[in-house]
């Protein structure tokens, strides 16, 4: 499911953010335009 809106503007956001940090720690890695990314707790 795509998100939308609001939840289109937060997926967004983290994005961004995390590509300022993977390149800044790793340059050669990056984040494809759509993918799945779980988190371990």
């Amino acid at each position: 499911m795509e998100p939308t809106g609001p939840h289109e503007q937060v997926a967004a956001l983290i994005g961004r953010k995390l590509n300022v940090e993977i390149d800044q720690k790793y340059p050669d890695f990056f984040i494809p335009y759509r993918c799945l990314i779980k988190i371990y707790i």
